[in-house]
């Protein structure tokens, strides 16, 4: 990160469940986490690993505390808030649940692949994740 450009953090469920749902709703954060980093605002956020943060990774530490971060939850077991309250950040600046995005969609067998109708889901958290960027970075 050049300077001290303000990069806002995003952190998403890993989707490791034995529950098919849970597993899905994760690969369904994943997807909306990626669009944002990936397409929609490249330049303005950073990908908070849960698996380097939960091993206490340094670098992932220092950036969740002093950086505004955006949480995506696959499951009601909130896996990456729970890792991010162990690291004193008070930044955390929303938090979207997969399951607030669903509506009525019958999920598909694939644990690697997104329907159309799961990949809209990640299109609609992915476009509110961009705007909360936007008045994040506003200030």
């Amino acid at each position: 990160m050049a300077g001290n450009e303000q990069k806002v953090g995003i952190i998403s469920c890993t989707g490791v469940s034995s529950d098919s749902q849970c597993s899905k709703e994760g690969l369904i954060a994943r997807q909306a986490m990626y669009k944002v980093l990936e397409d929609l605002r490249p330049d303005k956020t950073l990908l908070v690993c849960l698996p380097a943060l939960a091993a206490e990774v340094e670098e992932d530490v220092i950036f969740v505390r002093d950086s505004p971060t955006i949480v995506i939850e696959g499951c009601p077991d909130d896996c990456s808030t729970k890792v991010l309250g162990q690291f004193e950040t008070k930044q955390i600046y929303s938090t979207y649940y997969v399951k607030d995005f669903i509506q009525d969609i019958e999920f598909s067998d694939s644990l690697i692949d997104l329907s159309p109708e799961e990949d809209s889901v990640s299109e609609r958290i992915a476009e509110k994740i961009a705007q909360d960027v936007d008045k994040i970075l506003q200030g």
